[in-house]
């Protein structure tokens, strides 16, 4: 519960937010020829690029998101793959048909008819027979 005999004055100070000059900011780096929002688009369809290519198990479920963010015809939202393509001057379509074209083709390469698996060595564990009947296991007897 509340109790005003607690309660603290606080400078009306303390909730006035502070304001910034532009030329109190640090300038934005340039680094590369692309910067700043540009660089961010860049690099998310440059992600999706990179989950599309992968044939690992274990990033398939990236893999899928970015096949139904490549798939998707989402104008509304502005990281969609339709507003990024129209943005950084992609022809989306053209894109999208390359994206999946290459896409399955590493599916269809990796994908092997049969895989065969053979163990060279036998497994180091012991083998482990079972008890006879009225007989105790080793490890009873022992103890």
């Amino acid at each position: 519960m509340w109790d005003p005999r607690l309660a603290v004055a606080v400078p009306e100070t303390l909730l006035v937010p502070e304001q910034y000059l532009p030329s109190q900011l640090s300038r934005a780096r340039c680094d590369s020829l692309i910067c700043g929002e540009k660089a961010l688009l860049v690099a998310v369809l440059e992600d999706a690029i990179r989950c599309l290519d992968t044939c690992a198990r274990s990033q398939m479920r990236a893999a899928r998101d970015a096949e139904r963010w490549v798939r998707a015809d989402d104008h509304t939202w502005p990281f969609s793959f339709v507003n990024i393509c129209a943005h950084l001057d992609i022809d989306a379509a053209r894109m999208r048909r390359a994206l999946l074209a290459r896409r399955a083709r590493r599916l269809a390469a990796r994908q092997d008819p049969y895989r065969l698996h053979l163990r060279l060595k036998p497994p180091r564990r012991r083998l482990r027979l079972r008890p006879r009947f009225g007989e105790l296991p080793r490890r009873a007897a022992q103890g």
